[in-house]
Parts: C-alpha cells; structure tokens; sequence
C-alpha cells in the first residue's frame, strides 16, 4: 500500500484509474481530434454526437464575461454562433495532452482564422480542456482564449 500511496503522490497513478474507470488513451484522443475536425467542418450533427446530454462547455475570459452553455441544446446554439461568426475554424500547430487516466485531454492551437463579417484576420492562441464522463462522450468543454485578441478581431475599426 505504501507503494501504491507514492505513486498517487507523485502523480505517477490515477484515482480514477485506481478504482477501474480509466479510459483509453488513443480513445480520447480520437474523440477529441474529432471534434476540432468537426468544428473546422462545421458538422453540426457530428459534433453534437460526441456531447453527453448534459454536458457543460464553457468559453472563459470572454471580454464579456464567462460563457457557460449547459446541456446539449445551448451547446448546439453556442457552436451556431461561432460557426455565423467566423469563415473557418482554423487550428495550427495543435499540441494534445492525455491525463494519466484518460478521462481528460488538453489541446493547445493556434487559431488561423477570418471573421465574416468584417474579414479581419483572428489569430489567437486557444486552450481547450476536454473531460469524459463514460470515456465515450464529452461531459465538460473548457475554452480558453485571450480576450484582448477577441476584442482585437470582433471589435469595429476605428475611424481614422
């Protein structure tokens, strides 16, 4: 037991793991890469399919303030006005990361991307956090993103 207590302490085994709920790696992963390739689509029905019913996503430092879409429905809603606001939802350099037990991939990009309405270029770096309930379906979707680069792209240009 002491083993097993110093491997949790050194952040070397999962509790999730612990008690048999640890998902696979190469799952999440797809599943995740999955649903940047469905947002860069702009396949609705395919990215609303790896959501749980219930699920939460998130869009922190929003220069309005935090964004929190709960359930499927508001999801959908949410993921339509992205799709409205910007031509391509463009990642580049997309670096993922798969906790130890799976149940949590993080994904780093760059975004390379135009709004539509004013064709202003909307480069920002975005953080994602994506956690599984059942190792199958998204529970939670955590964006972040730099506001001033928000403001920067969505905001009018000033007159001269």
């Amino acid at each position: 037991m002491k083993t097993l207590h110093s491997l949790l302490v050194l952040g070397l085994l999962a509790p999730a793991a612990l008690q048999g709920q640890d998902c696979r790696h190469s799952e999440s992963l797809e599943i995740a890469q999955n649903v940047m390739e469905a947002s860069r689509l702009k396949d609705m029905e395919r990215l609303m399919s790896y959501f749980a019913d219930e699920a939460v996503f998130r869009q922190a430092f929003n220069p309005g303030g935090e964004r929190l879409h709960r359930g499927k429905e508001a999801i959908r809603k949410a993921y339509e006005q992205i799709f409205a606001n910007i031509e391509e939802l463009i990642y580049v350099e997309s670096r993922y990361t798969v906790s130890l037990d799976g149940k949590t991939v993080f994904l780093e990009a760059q975004g390379d991307m135009v709004v539509t309405a004013t064709g202003a270029e909307y480069k920002n770096t975005h953080v994602f956090r994506v956690d599984f309930g059942d190792c199958s379906q998204i529970e939670s979707l955590l964006q972040y993103a730099n506001p001033l680069e928000i403001l920067r792209a969505f905001s009018p240009p000033e007159d001269p």
